[in-house]
C-alpha cells in the first residue's frame, strides 16, 4: 500500500511517525518493549503524543501502555489491535474503525469517538469521562466498569454513570 504520510506538527514526530510506519508495513505489530537495565525489567512504552495517524490502517497493532494523548486519528483502522492500558486523553478517533479492540484500562477522557465503529471492542476499567460517542456503533461494546461521567452516547445523550444508559438490543 502507498500511503501518504499525515504531516506532523514537528519534524521530530515526522521521524517518529515515519518510523512506526516503516516498521509496521515491514510486519512489525508491537511496539511496547521489555528491555534490563542495571539488573531491573523496565518497559518501554511508545510515545506518539500529538502524532497524526488519519487515514492509515493499522490493523492488529500492539500499543499497551503507549502514550497516544492528543493522538489526531481520524479515519484510521486499528481492528484486532491491542491499546490497553494505554493514554488516550483528546485523542481524536473519529470515524475510525475499532473492531474487537482491546481498551482495557485505557484513559479516553476527553477523546472524540464521532462516527467510531467500535464493534465487539471491550473497554473494560476504561475511562470514557466527557468522552463524544455521537454517532458510534457501540454493537457488543463490553462495558465493564467503564467510567462514565458527561459522556455524550451515540444517541446524543449525557451519560453519568452505566446505569445512566443502555444500549439498544
Amino acid at each position: 500500500m502507498n500511503l501518504a504520510l499525515p504531516l506532523q506538527s514537528t519534524p521530530e514526530l515526522q521521524a517518529i511517525v515515519s518510523q512506526l510506519w516503516q516498521q509496521y508495513q515491514a510486519g512489525q505489530r508491537s511496539f511496547t518493549r521489555v528491555a534490563v537495565q542495571n539488573g531491573k525489567i523496565v518497559v518501554q512504552v511508545p510515545n506518539y503524543a500529538h502524532a497524526n495517524l488519519s487515514n492509515l490502517k493499522l490493523r492488529e497493532i500492539n500499543l499497551p501502555k503507549a502514550n497516544l494523548s492528543n493522538l489526531e486519528a481520524q479515519r484510521c483502522d486499528f481492528s484486532l489491535a491491542d491499546l490497553s492500558e494505554t493514554n488516550l486523553p483528546k485523542a481524536n478517533l473519529s470515524y475510525s474503525t475499532l473492531y474487537r479492540v482491546r481498551l482495557h484500562r485505557s484513559n479516553l477522557r476527553g477523546a472524540k469517538l464521532v462516527g467510531a465503529q467500535l464493534i465487539q471492542t471491550d473497554l473494560t476499567g476504561s475511562d470514557l469521562s466527557y468522552a463524544d460517542l455521537t454517532g458510534a456503533n457501540l454493537s457488543g461494546v463490553v462495558f465493564d466498569r467503564v467510567l462514565f461521567n458527561h459522556t455524550i452516547m451515540p444517541d446524543g445523550s449525557y451519560c453519568h454513570s452505566p446505569k445512566d444508559w443502555k444500549q439498544a438490543s
